[in-house]
């Protein structure tokens, strides 16, 4: 009989130990996962996968949360970053891109257009080429923060798939007029991208008006964006 007790308890005790022991490997194993949730401490602290944006907010390149994505951010950023890594004979920002394919884009595709490279505020706006070298890992971070956006600003996901196609020919266009200097595509460019900004080249520079011209658009969008009916192209 004590025997027996004797195994029970040895049992127990070895189920308990090996309870807790897997609960201390996960915790390290979560630990490792999450280190980065600790905020650097300084400039240099880089390995923690973080960012500081306009806002002042920090953001986890790795595990990227919907708080972190404040409205003002994607606006003030995409209108300081420039496409083809800044290689164009005059500036052109991905800001005006936006709105470039926003003007392009069918109604029913217009709300999707304006937040397409959003998260290019987070991962900038690399060129193709180098996307492609960078591949997958690149890849997996950019597609968290588009499907983040998508449900913090109420987008379709699947309409940033058919959005595609007006982002190419904007691409076309872009290249076109600030690659070749074509002066006519120039022009057209300017003039779609006034019809949606309200103002041309620099009329738009300060932080706020930046946020309130984006997110008016924006609003605007919208009415449509929830009420399919209203599209008719």
């Amino acid at each position: 009989m004590k025997q027996l007790y004797f195994i029970l308890v040895t049992i127990g005790i070895t189920a308990i130990l090996v309870f807790f022991a897997r609960l201390i490997l996960e915790y390290f194993a979560w630990l490792k996962g999450t280190k980065s949730l600790r905020l650097p401490a300084d400039v240099h602290d880089n390995k923690k996968g973080f960012i500081r944006t306009y806002s002042g907010t920090w953001v986890n390149l790795r595990r990227p949360t919907a708080d972190m994505i404040v409205p003002v951010d994607i606006p003030c950023a995409l209108y300081l970053m420039p496409r083809f890594g800044g290689h164009t004979n005059t500036t052109w920002n991905v800001l005006w891109h936006t709105y470039l394919v926003v003007a392009l884009a069918p109604k029913r595709l217009k709300y999707a257009a304006l937040f397409h490279d959003a998260a290019e505020a987070y991962t900038l706006d690399i060129p193709k080429p180098l996307k492609i070298i960078l591949g997958r890992r690149y890849a997996r971070i950019e597609r968290r923060f588009t499907q983040l956006i998508a449900r913090k600003f109420n987008v379709n996901p699947a309409h940033f798939e058919e959005v595609k196609v007006w982002d190419r020919k904007a691409l076309e266009m872009e290249y076109a007029a600030f690659m070749l200097g074509n002066d006519n595509t120039a022009n057209k460019i300017f003039g779609l991208v006034m019809q949606i900004s309200g103002v041309g080249g620099d009329g738009v520079s300060q932080d706020k008006d930046l946020a309130d011209q984006y997110y008016r658009i924006a609003a605007e969008l919208n009415k449509h964006n929830e009420e399919p009916e209203a599209w008719n192209s």
